[in-house]
């Protein structure tokens, strides 16, 4: 069934069984294909107790891949998926965490609000400005990186990274390098994995650091496991963090393969002709990419506005909204983007005033952060996904999680409790709290006492606790965000509104209407990638990010370099120049 309505290309990739780099144009069915490869695998392989592993882009891209799964009834036992991130953190450093002198006393995770409260101190510290950047990124050797750097900047990582130790903390960086500490010290640790994984599927590839490539290199280079990589290097919006595109020459020498079969799946299925012609101007390397969309839109539109100002952005998104509405565009058909996650905030709150009535989806306006290894914030996403058969799995496969990670940090508990008990504990709790953070802590109470757990005696568990309320009441006070947790659920099921998220958080999602603001020099591209950087690669970048942007869009498309937004030193920000001569070419 998972190969049916498959094209002769997207067929071919999915019944394909040997190291394959895939390369895919945006619409062209790449996340189809790769679910219809993944379930061909395990329905037609005796696979007996090997694992096949799915690297993903975000955690909700795997959610994606194992709710296609499960609507194939297809079981998957033999199947893990995730971001690299929890792939190192489950498969390399929970148990192997005694290899490493970072990990080998114990850890916990930095969340984003810890990490800016740490940098901030130290800036106070060392009298450093706010603007002033701070690398905490080390070098492949665990050193601070220094060239190119100021003297403060190196001081001030390098009292970053002695916090960290003195506190057994890791950040998302350190999972990383972490994980090919323990691989490139340990060899025998990839060997046994190697062993253990038929085959690794990483998704959006063209956004992989060197790092990652060192750690799934540790585990490839010994030939006992197949690997797909499967994305568009045209979508490679991460290259000024690090990430690198390899070819498949330059990947069989990464990961000591003897070959490695290239395909291409080709034509675009989403958008219309018009967005196509229009995001291709994009593209470094020119390939035409045909439409094969026949769904007749109710509006076709392809629109870019220089004049509307910061001020009135709010009212005029909410006006496109409500045309595309009333021409009977569901609301999560409708995506509102922007570079920045504090204008993100900021323009969801606008605009949910201005139309109170219509649903969003706004992960950044969640009065609780996502820190997807924390215990607790595990708890309260199980407690809020809902009681259905289509979440049955979801659910299962989420209290099995929990249970093991208090395991690893040896919680007793009762020897009769598993999955089903845990959901069925989850299903009668009931949480009557005004405030968000009363609800937290009655709703960890509940769990506790269902589970005859006390966090005081559990320094883990704790610290865990305090962060995630610590990082709630933050993320509150700074964005502004409503303290109400009456409709928390909503942050944690499927989409039913209004997109409402970061051009770099949306890549791999499509909706039929897009609309952008942002779109100027120093948001797109970033100061990052200008100050100190060549023109070349400052639009190199900004092309990237707009390729990405303007392929999300099924038939309708606007684009806003609203005006009355300056710099420190009161300049006026100025449209995004690669933006702008395409514009100009195709008469917008």
């Amino acid at each position: 069934m998972p190969l049916r309505n498959l094209t002769k290309e997207q067929y071919t990739a999915a019944t394909y069984d040997d190291n394959l780099l895939l390369t895919a144009c945006p619409g062209s069915g790449k996340t189809k294909t790769l679910v219809a490869k993944i379930a061909h695998k395990l329905q037609s392989y005796d696979l007996r107790k090997k694992i096949l592993v799915a690297i993903t882009y975000t955690n909700i891209a795997a959610d994606t891949i194992i709710d296609r799964l499960d609507a194939f009834s297809i079981p998957s036992d033999n199947l893990w998926v995730g971001t690299i991130h929890s792939f190192c953190l489950e498969w390399i450093i929970k148990p192997y965490r005694g290899h490493s002198a970072r990990t080998c006393k114990g850890y916990r995770l930095l969340d984003q609000y810890e990490y800016q409260e740490i940098l901030d101190s130290i800036r106070a510290e060392l009298k450093l400005k706010s603007y002033d950047k701070i690398n905490t990124k080390l070098n492949s050797d665990g050193t601070i990186q220094t060239i190119g750097l100021s003297p403060e900047s190196i001081r001030a990582a390098a009292l970053y990274h002695s916090h960290l130790s003195t506190h057994k903390l890791i950040d998302f960086d350190l999972i990383l390098s972490t994980a090919a500490e323990i691989l490139n010290s340990h060899p025998s640790i990839g060997h046994r994995l190697s062993h253990l994984f038929d085959s690794i599927f990483i998704d959006e590839y063209q956004d992989t650091n060197q790092t990652q490539y060192d750690i799934m290199r540790e585990i490839l280079k010994h030939g006992n496991t197949k690997v797909c990589l499967i994305g568009d290097v045209d979508q490679a919006i991460y290259t000024g963090l690090g990430a690198v595109v390899k070819n498949g020459i330059e990947i069989c020498k990464e990961f000591s393969l003897k070959t490695i079969k290239e395909m291409t799946l080709s034509g675009c299925f989403r958008s219309k002709q018009q967005i196509i012609d229009f995001y291709s101007e994009f593209q470094d390397n020119s390939i035409t990419i045909r439409s094969l969309q026949n769904n007749n839109f109710p509006s076709e539109t392809l629109s870019y506005d220089r004049i509307t100002t910061r001020d009135d952005l709010p009212n005029s998104i909410s006006k496109i909204v409500q045309k595309h509405l009333s021409l009977g565009v569901s609301p999560n058909e409708i995506a509102i983007l922007h570079p920045q996650w504090y204008e993100v905030t900021s323009i969801g709150r606008a605009i949910s005033k201005i139309l109170p009535n219509i649903p969003f989806d706004a992960p950044g306006l969640s009065p609780i952060p996502h820190c997807h290894e924390n215990i607790w914030y595990k708890l309260i996403r199980l407690h809020n996904i809902k009681t259905s058969n289509k979440n049955y799995n979801r659910r299962a496969r989420l209290a099995s999680e929990i249970l093991l990670d208090l395991q690893e940090i040896s919680v007793s508990m009762n020897e009769n409790l598993n999955a089903r008990s845990l959901l069925k504990a989850s299903n009668k709790i009931i949480i009557d709290e005004p405030d968000i953070i009363g609800y937290i802590q009655s709703l960890t109470q509940t769990f506790c006492s269902a589970l005859n757990i006390s966090i005081e005696n559990h320094r883990e568990l704790l610290e865990q606790y305090e962060s995630l309320v610590k990082s709630t009441e933050k993320r509150i006070n700074k964005d502004g965000i409503d303290r109400d947790p009456s409709n928390i659920s909503k942050y944690f099921n499927e989409s039913t509104g209004i997109k409402i998220t970061t051009c770099h958080s949306t890549k791999g999602d499509e909706y039929e209407v897009v609309i952008c603001a942002g779109l100027l020099e120093g948001k797109i591209p970033h100061w990052d990638e200008i100050i100190r950087k060549s023109p070349s690669y400052s639009a190199y970048m900004a092309r990237r990010l707009l390729y990405v942007i303007s392929s999300r869009a099924k038939s309708a498309l606007y684009l806003f370099s609203e005006k009355g937004i300056y710099t420190t030193t009161r300049n006026e920000y100025t449209p995004t120049k690669q933006l702008s001569i395409a514009a100009s070419k195709l008469k917008l």
